[in-house]
């Protein structure tokens, strides 16, 4: 990884006109080092370990019934 001092003194190049802006920003780019290609792999969703039943009165919006389920008794 470059230093602060290295990225400095290639901007400050670039200040005082001695390389152009696209010079200093391929020695930038040449400073870091290459980016390795990593690949994030989603996992696949675990099966459901509870089944939930829910019942609400409609008129009043209050529940009735919640139970939860382990899915292994279902």
């Amino acid at each position: 990884m470059a230093t602060t001092e290295e990225r400095m003194q290639i901007l400050n190049m670039v200040a005082e006109g001695q390389i152009s802006a696209g010079d200093g920003a391929k020695l930038l780019a040449a400073l870091e080092p290459e980016k390795k290609d990593v690949r994030v792999v989603a996992q696949a969703p675990s099966a459901p370990k509870w089944f939930r039943v829910r019942i609400t009165d409609l008129e009043s919006g209050k529940n009735k019934v919640n139970v939860n389920l382990p899915m292994s008794l279902v």
